[in-house]
């Protein structure tokens, strides 16, 4: 069993996939941005910010992330590209721009950063995926479990 954030949106041959979270995509602000402090911005009302971004590599979170961007028309500025949410935290946190991340990220103390929802909020869930073809008892135990309330 493997874990992808993309799974639903990729064709795999072979494979098969079950969510295992529920997530959605935010904004990480630095405390003194302006919208840091308001819910549910439109991501639209970012178009004229300095973006933070992981490298657009195909079949990427930093695809999916700019294209987000894209479907609301307009390109993101891009101040830096980084290959670690990590680094894209701290740049944040210094005022080098904004990010777009899963807003599980947020779940772990970063200084200086906002996590802030966006409205329509893009998913970000995370999947399970395993071979079809070749379903263990250990594998259906687990999917089992991840299907149980």
């Amino acid at each position: 069993i493997g874990v992808w954030r993309e799974a639903q949106q990729q064709t795999l041959p072979g494979l098969s996939c079950q969510r295992l979270a529920r997530e959605s995509i935010a904004v990480v602000l630095p405390l003194d941005h302006p919208l840091a402090q308001q819910e549910n911005i439109p991501l639209a009302a970012l178009q004229n910010d300095s973006f933070i971004v992981l490298p657009p590599h195909e079949a990427s979170l930093g695809l999916y992330l700019h294209n987000l961007c894209l479907q609301q028309g307009f390109l993101p500025d891009v101040a830096y590209q980084v290959n670690e949410p990590q680094t894209l935290l701290a740049l944040v946190a210094e005022g080098c721009g904004i990010t777009l991340l899963p807003d599980s990220y947020g779940r772990i103390p970063w200084p200086g950063v906002q996590f802030c929802s966006l409205q329509q909020a893009p998913p970000a869930d995370l999947y399970a995926v395993y071979r079809t073809d070749s379903v263990t008892p250990v594998v259906q135990a687990f999917l089992a479990m991840l299907r149980a309330p």
